[in-house]
This record gives C-alpha cells, structure tokens and sequence, in this order.
C-alpha cells in the first residue's frame, strides 16, 4: 500500500450510489468493466473534488468507491449517508507520508473522525464518541520503558473496518466496476511522473 483511497457504502445497491454521484459531480457518463489501470496516474495533487471514481461491490453489502484525490468528501458523506439512511466509512492512507484518516457517519451525522500522520508536525483529529472496540486512544499501544503510546495505522484502518464487517483489500479481479471520469483539472500525479521521470510513490 502506498497510496489508498476508499469511500465505502452500506447497502446492497451500487446503481443508487452511481447515480447519486452523479448528481452530486455532474458526471452523465459511465462505463463498465474491469478496475481501470490509469485511476492512480490521475490522482489530483492538490485537494481539489474528485473527478474519477470506480464504483464496485465486492461484497454483498457495501459498495466501494476509490477516486483519484486526497478530499475528505465531508459534505458528499453527509449527503449521501442521509440520502441512502445509512452508514458511510471513508478511508485514506499514504504509507510514504505516513498519513492515515477514518471516517464514519451514519444517517447524515459523522458521528467519527481521526486523522494522524507521522512524517511531520500535525495537529491530529480525534472526533467523537469512542466505538466500543477501541482502545483508551485510537491505534494500537505499545510500552516502551514505562511510556505508553498509541500508533493510529493502516493496520488500524484495516481492524476499524473488520468491525463493520467491512473486508479493506479484496480480490477486485471479477468485480464489475462502474467508471464516473470528468472532465481533467489541476495537475495530475502522471503529469509529475513524466516531468521527473521517477516512480510515482517517490513523489507523493
């Protein structure tokens, strides 16, 4: 994992979910087929709205939505958690920065937010009630020399989602996924790669 970006859904009905994305981007146009090779190239550099998503249903009760940008979505979650009365569960990670969120809303509430990175001075957000499965912090805790400390990371992300009977990474090969794509904006993760001619997962 370097990069990770995924909104999941609680319900059975990918078609609701494409089509209130659509409403909510002004994306008419789809297609169907196998996960796109191209999403990641064009990951926005900033934190600018998505205009790529790939919807899917890996398993039976949640459907997955990966887009190409690093926005928290805040009011697209509210939105479509009370659209579709249900929970919602946003996941992002990047294991070069050393950056991982949660976040979970439930009816149009986000009743959950926590947000940490590693790799420099952040002021970290831990929102809401405790889910009845954390620790006295959120992560995992360790001791060293009589200090305790807590560790919030993809591993965590991973454990949260279990408890919502959410499997993180899955066998995609034989999912149908939906394709939104916009119109481009902003300067993409590719148009970096090209530039400096490195791996991208050395840029960001």
């Amino acid at each position: 994992m370097s990069t990770w970006v995924s909104l999941f859904l609680k319900t059975p009905d990918k078609n609701k979910v494409v089509d209130r994305l659509k409403s909510l981007t002004g994306i008419t146009f789809s297609n169907e087929g196998a996960f796109p090779k191209d999403c990641f190239e064009h990951f926005l550099l900033d934190e600018s709205l998505p205009n790529y998503f790939v919807i899917g249903s890996p398993q039976p009760e949640w459907v997955r939505v990966v887009y190409n940008s690093s926005h928290k979505l805040t009011d697209w979650c509210i939105t479509l958690s009370r659209e579709l009365e249900t929970e919602v569960i946003l996941t992002l990670a990047q294991s070069v920065s050393d950056y991982y969120y949660f976040a979970y809303y439930s009816k149009g509430v986000k009743l959950r937010e926590l947000e940490y990175c590693y790799s420099t001075d952040f002021d970290e957000i831990n929102f809401g009630e405790k889910f009845h499965f954390e620790n006295e912090q959120p992560g995992t805790k360790s001791d060293f020399d009589g200090e305790e400390s807590y560790l919030f990371d993809f591993e965590n992300i991973e454990e949260y989602c279990g408890h919502f009977g959410i499997e993180v990474e899955t066998d995609d090969s034989k999912v149908i996924w939906t394709v939104l794509k916009g119109p481009t904006k902003g300067k993409m993760l590719k148009d970096c790669v090209e530039g400096d001619r490195k791996p991208w997962w050395k840029i960001w």
